[in-house]
């Protein structure tokens, strides 16, 4: 384990002064997926001095909404009471491939709208809705028979967090 605010991914130690702020927002769907992804992110960011908070909303459609909403609300908060900035937010759903276009258009729309938040946001956003054919899919991508995603996820938003932080400084 790394010292606290530092860590070290593919050979990199990455340093953090202060520990980020940081949310991870889970749809209620699919909760025990969910639920993990969000989990295996917060181990990881715990492991690098970041204790994350938790939020869910009701399904993954209501991700970039949520988001749009908390991101706003914070900046607001930060400029009337001094409230901490969050610093990145992962959003977790699962959107499994049914007998109707519901997929397609959930999909879709979720990703084309997180992708658009993440452009326009000085806050990483990232888009952690797994898209499969089958519940069956979606386990081996959270519980480790294919990967760990949420694990991925909480590497990624460190190295993007890492990443917007050797901006300000350079």
């Amino acid at each position: 384990m790394s010292e606290p605010g530092a860590f070290n991914i593919n050979g990199r130690t990455y340093h953090f002064d202060t520990p980020g702020r940081v949310v991870l927002l889970g749809a209620q769907w699919h909760d025990q997926i969910v639920s993990q992804l969000i989990a295996d992110a917060a181990e990881v960011l715990r492991a690098s001095g970041i204790e994350a908070e938790v939020m869910r909303v009701p399904g993954t459609f209501e991700l970039p909404m949520a988001t749009a909403m908390l991101l706003e609300e914070n900046r607001q908060a930060v400029a009337q009471r001094g409230a901490r900035p969050i610093e990145g937010v992962i959003c977790f759903g699962t959107v499994v491939r049914g007998d109707t276009p519901h997929f397609e258009y959930i999909s879709s729309a979720t990703a084309h709208a997180i992708a658009n938040l993440a452009a326009q946001q000085a806050t990483p956003v990232l888009f952690g809705v797994l898209t499969t054919n089958t519940l069956e899919q979606a386990e081996d991508r959270t519980f480790g028979k294919h990967s760990r995603k949420g694990q991925e996820l909480g590497i990624a938003l460190l190295e993007t967090m890492a990443f917007k932080r050797a901006l300000r400084s350079a």
